[in-house]
């Protein structure tokens, strides 16, 4: 069966070590489990990954699969990657290179489990919701079992049609950020997180589109890439590197583990500093 990256092996390849003993080069990544809160160490290649996750059957009975895609995405941005975490300075991107990197982070954002579990649970959500409104809920029932099997098509949907917002991510404010001394970042089955300092009620304020949104994901062990809403906070794009306090390294943590599916992954196992409490399962239906 196709094993699918759902984190690429060229951003898990910043927060790997080189396996000891090893004559191939082989790469090794700390892994926490958010659900045991157990650590372990194993290959680039076993981790962030399932077999045939964005692979469907259309209703002609075609076979097809938005994997191609990301691949091609993928295959664009490396080299941009790359060069942000070695140069670290947002002025050295051209428009492509940071246009490419947009695209990527966008589908990056959509693309893992945790995104696939909301759309999994959409229909249990209307359901309940429906329930408890006292309406009658046997015809919606069927209307969802007919629909059985047709997530992995509604999420290639949604990473295809969402990926297209790539030119306003681009457009955005793009600020760096270096760890607090002698700490290091690390990343999670979801690797781009979103919050706003904006509340917006009952509305909701977590969206690509949502005043304020903020999307924060580490490029490496040692830089971390927030593209915020610039004009929303009065905030310019600076060539310049911030270096985080050890408070703001802990609210990163929090606000990954919020986000991932069940995994973090990171050069050592020292690299984890989790509060207690900030998962839960996997994030709610609140991105899409």
């Amino acid at each position: 069966m196709a094993l699918q990256h759902f984190v690429p092996r060229f951003v898990l390849n910043h927060f790997a070590s080189d396996a000891i003993g090893s004559t191939r080069r082989a790469k090794v990544v700390s892994v926490l489990d958010l659900a045991t809160r157990k650590t372990f160490q194993t290959a680039v290649t076993k981790v962030a990954a399932s077999n045939r996750l964005y692979d469907f059957v259309a209703e002609t009975g075609e076979t097809l699969s938005v994997d191609p895609f990301l691949t091609d995405v993928e295959q664009v941005t490396a080299p941009a990657w790359r060069k942000l975490a070695g140069l670290e300075r947002i002025s050295d991107l051209d428009r492509r290179e940071r246009e490419a990197l947009a695209l990527f982070i966008t589908t990056l954002a959509i693309r893992g489990p945790s995104i696939r579990a909301q759309i999994e649970g959409v229909p249990g959500l209307v359901l309940e919701h429906l329930r408890k409104s006292g309406e009658a809920i046997e015809g919606m029932k069927e209307f969802f079992a007919t629909s059985d099997g047709r997530d992995a098509e509604i999420h290639a949907s949604i990473i295809v049609k969402l990926s297209r917002l790539y030119h306003i991510i681009a457009g955005r404010t793009w600020l760096l950020f270096k760890p607090p001394s002698n700490r290091r970042f690390c990343i999670s089955d979801c690797p781009v997180a979103l919050f706003n300092e904006i509340d917006d009620g009952p509305a909701g304020n977590v969206g690509f589109l949502v005043r304020g949104i903020c999307l924060q994901v580490a490029i490496s062990p040692e830089l971390l890439l927030i593209i915020a809403d610039g004009d929303a906070y009065g905030v310019r794009e600076a060539d310049s590197v911030t270096r985080l306090g050890e408070e703001h390294l802990l609210r990163y943590n929090a606000l990954l583990a919020r986000f991932a599916h069940r995994h973090l992954y990171a050069c050592s196992a020292l690299d984890f500093n989790v509060p207690d409490g900030t998962w839960s399962g996997g994030p709610s239906v609140e991105i899409l």
